[in-house]
């Protein structure tokens, strides 16, 4: 019994994270969307652009806002892109990059 549970919890992982990778690709990026900046707080900040999250129910991509933020000493931000696979594209999300200090 104890082994038929584990194989159902098992399988029901695959198949959510199956179904959540092929939701992720598109045939066609979205077009870019012209964003008009907040007053930036000072001069420290700077401006993140929004990423793209996929729209399960209308199968598109719609882009979150961007905003400001102070930088993380030791680090970079490394912007989010697109990229290309012989699966489509796919949106690879903005983030730091580097070893803090």
């Amino acid at each position: 019994m104890k082994k038929l549970l584990v194989l159902l919890i098992l399988s029901v992982m695959a198949l959510m994270y199956t179904g959540c990778a092929q939701s992720s690709y598109t045939n066609t990026k979205p077009a870019y969307e012209d964003v008009v900046k907040p007053q930036r707080p000072d001069s420290l900040h700077f401006w993140v652009d929004g990423d793209w999250i996929r729209n399960k129910g209308a199968k598109d991509s719609v882009c979150t806002e961007g905003y400001w933020t102070l930088p993380i000493k030791g680090r970079t931000f490394q912007a989010g892109h697109w990229k290309t696979t012989r699966r489509g594209a796919h949106w690879v999300a903005g983030r730091w990059v580097g070893h803090v200090i």
